[in-house]
């Protein structure tokens, strides 16, 4: 394959190559590299064509999709580590590793309560 044009590209052809090539999971380091250009090549035309960029996003996205689907079915089979790496990628408000003392107000006033508090103290009422 000889060195290709950006005008290559911006054909239909070659935004489906470009396309496909993403939703095969190849990175955009490796596209460039199959098509014979240097990376901050591929970059700036992607910033002066969009639809280079657009072509990569729609093959990058529908690979991404089903790799999604395939943690969540992971995930709802009982797997843990799919669970949490779903939990805290989706969810990092309440699942983030280590939580944020500053922005979490579950975690401002030093004193964690392991059992309710009774009113007061006395045996438990069924004796």
């Amino acid at each position: 394959m000889e060195k290709i044009t950006v005008a290559d590209l911006l054909e239909p052809e070659g935004l489906a190559l470009l396309e496909g090539r993403a939703r095969d999971g190849m990175t955009e380091q490796e596209i460039a590299r199959s098509l014979r250009i240097n990376r901050s090549t591929l970059y700036r035309w992607k910033s002066e064509h969009p639809e280079l960029a657009a072509a990569l996003r729609k093959g990058k996205e529908a690979v991404d999709y089903q790799v999604e689907s395939a943690l969540l079915h992971t995930a709802l089979s009982g797997n843990t580590t799919a669970q949490l790496f779903w939990l805290r990628n989706r969810r990092p408000d309440k699942w983030k590793d280590k939580p944020d003392q500053k922005t979490d107000p579950d975690l401002t006033g030093g004193v964690v309560l392991l059992a309710p508090v009774m009113d007061s103290p006395g045996p438990p009422d069924d004796e």
